[in-house]
């Protein structure tokens, strides 16, 4: 399995050493995980004539932590792959008039202009774009500069657009007073949704690893019974 996900991995023009260990490895704990479940539900189907889906959830029911922990590992997998996926990260910086555009990779930009607006705490620099994908257009991105006026600090608010495959930044440097041309920092970051997705698994692992499993509760009330009986006072 890990030898065809090699071979996959070299036909979709992925060359980086690091990226390939590291994609490589992933491929082969998740068919081992997999293999396990797999292997797991196929013993109950033979002896105890199951459904697979039946099988499947008995094995959770009777051994959690067992489980609870291969889903586990998995979610270090997931996390893995999501930090692994910063070897292709690309930055860019662009600087456009209103109402030009720039592209960068399979996306592109335009540019609506700015305004300005104030609260009794922050004055705010809003810059409005609309992005393409694939020449596609896929929503609209609001970054923004924020001049606190107690702090006298200015702060950026990045905008995002997130996808399954890789997240879309984009932050507001700054606008030129004389050419009033907008100067943004583009940032596109693969896989990024992937460290979060590992993380509600993580979570959902760690909390069926801790619930007790069906035999420990039935042999926690079958002590509790033998105490109760023998607490009993005999009778003569």
């Amino acid at each position: 399995v890990s030898l065809a996900g090699l071979v996959i991995l070299l036909a979709m023009g992925i060359t980086k050493i690091y990226a390939l260990i590291s994609f490589v490895l992933s491929i082969f704990v998740t068919a081992t995980i997999v293999a396990e479940f797999h292997r797991g539900a196929r013993a109950r189907m033979k002896g105890k004539k199951e459904s697979y889906f039946t099988a499947m959830f008995r094995l959770f029911e009777r051994n959690k932590r067992r489980y609870g922990g291969y889903i586990v590992h998995f979610a270090m997998v997931l996390l893995f792959v999501g930090v692994t996926g910063s070897a292709f990260d690309t930055d860019a910086e662009v600087v456009l008039a209103s109402h030009e555009s720039a592209k960068i990779g399979r996306y592109e930009i335009t540019y609506h202009g700015a305004q300005t607006f104030a609260d009794e705490h922050k004055q705010v620099l809003r810059t409005h774009l609309t992005l393409k994908r694939d020449g596609k257009e896929v929503g609209d991105l609001f970054p923004q500069r924020h001049f606190y006026l107690v702090q006298e600090q200015p702060t950026t608010e990045v905008a995002v657009k997130s996808f399954l495959k890789e997240d879309f930044y984009v932050v507001l440097n700054g606008i030129d007073s004389e050419t009033d041309k907008a100067t943004f920092e583009v940032h596109v970051k693969p896989l990024v949704i992937w460290v979060w997705i590992g993380g509600y698994v993580l979570a959902i692992g760690t909390i069926l690893g801790l619930l007790p499993n069906k035999q420990e509760q039935q042999r926690r009330r079958n002590t509790v019974t033998k105490e109760t009986v023998s607490e009993q006072p005999e009778t003569v």
